[in-house]
């Protein structure tokens, strides 16, 4: 006999915290760059879960083939990823879209605050493993960054 057990993933979509209420941003269409299948899957469910559509990349180039095929409203991305980091990552995105929020979800956020070595290009650096409230409210932040006042 086979014993097959849902992911996390599979999981949460069936609690009460991935019905949670709209964004506070609107629907947005987040890019998510990051090379832990597992970790990229959380993310993207937590961002359906409050309404935005998402857009999957294992890899910093495969990031930059959706960007120029997808409408892309933020990214969201990972720092230690193989072949290209979230910080070449996140340079390419802001010389190509430079009102582009980008959030970047790392493991290495403490250190890179102690180290004052956060990517210019990044508007917020948010740690590992993170709340979907957390990651939520810095996307808030990050477009809210970028927005244009009204005329």
């Amino acid at each position: 006999a086979i014993i097959t057990l849902p992911t996390w993933v599979e999981s949460f979509r069936n609690r009460p915290e991935a019905r949670a209420p709209q964004s506070k941003t609107g629907v947005l269409s987040v890019l998510v760059a990051d090379d832990n299948p597992l970790s990229r899957d959380v993310v993207c469910t937590c961002l359906a879960a409050r309404g935005h559509s998402t857009i999957a990349a294992s890899s910093g180039p495969e990031a930059l083939l959706k960007m120029r095929s997808c409408k892309v409203d933020a990214a969201v991305v990972d720092r230690a990823m193989p072949g290209m980091s979230g910080d070449e990552l996140a340079r390419i995105i802001r010389d190509s879209a430079p009102e582009m929020p980008i959030v970047m979800l790392t493991g290495y956020a403490d250190i890179m605050r102690e180290e004052n070595s956060i990517p210019s290009n990044v508007d917020l650096v948010l740690p590992k493993p993170a709340s979907m409230a957390d990651l939520e409210n810095a996307l808030a932040e990050a477009v809210s960054r970028h927005a244009r006042p009204k005329e």
